[in-house]
């Protein structure tokens, strides 16, 4: 199953919410070599949507 589209907007308000630092491991972005993957807290098999509160 392909992954739902995740729009710019929604990218720049998670990576603004995070202080762009990885959620994982407290990475600055600017450090990191690939871009960061936006993630679900609940996954998208799961039934989780792919909005601001999730």
């Amino acid at each position: 199953m392909p992954r739902p589209y995740i729009s710019l907007e929604l990218r720049r308000l998670v990576s603004d919410h995070a202080h762009y630092l990885c959620e994982y491991c407290l990475i600055p972005e600017a450090y990191r070599s690939s871009t960061y993957q936006v993630d679900h807290i609940i996954s998208v098999k799961l039934s989780g949507s792919t909005t601001a509160d999730n």
